[in-house]
């Protein structure tokens, strides 16, 4: 049986990881984590995303699986923290 801890998903071993398990293809990985927000990002798992993909984002934070934009290179967070809005790109 496969116990991954506190935050995290166990996602099939061709997706990065954070710590192996002792499951054979898989590893857990941190559903907290900027480059795996939400869960696995890849796969039929596919749920999380890496917050660093934002378009125009400078400082970005996974919060309970979900990207919130803290500052962009330019122009500003939207209200919902979901993307940069009014960049100059």
């Amino acid at each position: 049986m496969l116990f991954c801890g506190e935050n995290e998903v166990w996602c099939p071993h061709e997706i990065a990881a954070e710590r192996p398990t002792s499951v054979s293809g898989g590893k857990c990985i941190n559903a907290n984590s900027v480059t795996t927000c939400g869960g696995c990002n890849t796969g039929p798992f596919g749920l999380g995303v890496d917050c660093g993909d934002i378009e125009d984002v400078d400082q970005v934070r996974c919060v309970m699986g979900r990207c919130v934009v803290e500052s962009c290179l330019s122009g500003e967070p939207s209200s919902d923290g979901s993307q940069c809005v009014g960049s100059k790109k």
